[in-house]
């Protein structure tokens, strides 16, 4: 691939540069806006930037804006990384043994975040449809 090809193929230091610098600023900017009324997922309307009235420009930028995400993924990777170093001492189960268990616990801690990805493809599926068809609504997911 000559230079040429590269530079129209990939970003420079100096273009991820400024995408990073532009997501901060529409994160520092977008905190002022007021948030939507109408998330399922969370237990405030101040957690959520997913509802049907949030601005659609901001979608893909949660993990930047919504400081509950960041708080719960940082939760839940601390906690499977403890269980995981504790199975791995317990010298009574076997590989398999602690593989599953290491599932389960896995599957337990991020059930939030599955609710609230399942919450955003649910609202994502009636903006690209605006509300054509009825899609299933689950009970709220609790936070707190």
């Amino acid at each position: 691939m000559t230079e040429e090809e590269k530079s129209r193929s990939y970003y420079s230091k100096n273009e991820l540069k400024a995408f990073s610098l532009e997501v901060k600023a529409i994160c520092t900017l977008s905190k002022k806006v007021p948030a939507s009324s109408t998330c399922c997922a969370h237990a405030t309307t101040g957690d959520c930037i997913i509802g049907l009235g949030a601005d659609p420009a901001l979608r893909g930028l949660e993990r930047y804006l919504s400081p509950i995400r960041v708080k719960n993924k940082v939760i839940a990777q601390k906690a499977l990384l403890k269980y995981y170093k504790k199975l791995n001492a317990n010298p009574n189960k076997t590989s398999e043994k602690k593989l599953q268990s290491l599932a389960v616990a896995s599957a337990k801690v991020s059930q939030w975040s599955k609710s609230v990805a399942m919450e955003t493809a649910r609202v994502d599926s009636l903006r690209a449809h605006e509300g054509d068809y009825c899609i299933s609504i689950n009970d709220p997911v609790d936070i707190s």
